[in-house]
């Protein structure tokens, strides 16, 4: 189960270790076990209804994987080309 909360930096008026202080600009990280693997993770947002819409995604793919990356045409045209076979 992981959990959103807030990664001060040193600018911000809260202590480093206040997970109470939510009214500041300080990023979110997830924390947690995702399956029997602990994580540690940066969200990259400090809106909490976005940091923990990316913990519900990662909780349901069952991965703490970002899936940013592009897709290859080569990749993209195999899957096509396995999807008319099948």
């Amino acid at each position: 189960m992981l959990k959103a909360e807030k990664r001060h930096t040193k600018t911000c008026k809260a202590s480093e270790y206040d997970r109470n202080h939510t009214r500041c600009k300080c990023q979110y990280r997830a924390v947690g076990m995702l399956n029997g693997v602990f994580v540690r993770k940066a969200l990259k947002t400090s809106n909490l209804g976005q940091a923990q819409k990316v913990i519900r995604d990662w909780e349901a793919s069952g991965s703490a994987e970002r899936k940013d990356e592009p897709i290859r045409i080569e990749d993209a045209t195999a899957s096509f080309m396995r999807d008319i076979a099948a």
